[in-house]
């Protein structure tokens, strides 16, 4: 089904990673952040195309993990979150850290994973992949779900729309902490 949406991609560039010097595991605090940023901008939906951890990390700092827990938390019925999950090389489902899936819903898991083509690109999309021990529903699928679209596995038809919009991580970061709600209404 075509949607006429907006999307923007907001991604993990250089200028994010000089500026936040954790490794990703531990970028808590700034995902935590980019989640109220969004709830904030009342985003359509949100899809997360990275997994988050897979356990705690309150044994480095108590309290660690609560404030992306809350900002989970907080998105749940105002703001749909779709997180991704993997599998790792033999097929088996990688979990997620419980109390993430447990905030987020596990109905907002899908799996990243794509199928390329002999060549490498990828021009189909599915609504679910089989890992060869599990059907899992993929992030796209659960994304249109979350925005009320029926998904059209099929060719992907990349002369349709218009281009993307890319915003750094760090610059939807110092929008919302400088309240700049014009800016951030446009992620």
């Amino acid at each position: 089904t075509q949607a006429n949406l907006d999307v923007v991609v907001v991604g993990i560039d250089e200028t994010s990673l000089d500026r936040y010097k954790e490794p990703l595991t531990l970028w808590h605090p700034y995902f935590a952040r980019f989640f109220n940023a969004m709830e904030a901008a009342s985003a359509r939906v949100v899809g997360v195309d990275m997994v988050l951890p897979d356990k705690s990390y309150e044994f480095l700092t108590p309290g660690y993990d609560l404030k992306l827990l809350q900002a989970i938390r907080s998105m749940r019925g105002k703001v749909p979150l779709v997180l991704a999950q993997t599998v790792d090389n033999a097929g088996s489902v990688r979990p997620l850290f419980a109390p993430i899936v447990s905030f987020a819903g596990r109905d907002s898991i899908g799996v990243p994973l794509v199928k390329p083509e002999a060549d490498g690109l990828v021009r189909r999309m599915y609504a679910s992949v089989n890992t060869g021990k599990v059907k899992l529903p993929t992030l796209a699928g659960k994304l249109a779900e979350q925005l009320g679209m029926t998904f059209q596995q099929g060719w992907i038809d990349y002369a349709v729309g218009k281009p993307l919009d890319y915003i750094s991580l760090s610059t939807v970061l110092d929008w919302y902490e400088q309240g700049d709600t014009d800016h951030l209404n446009q992620t």
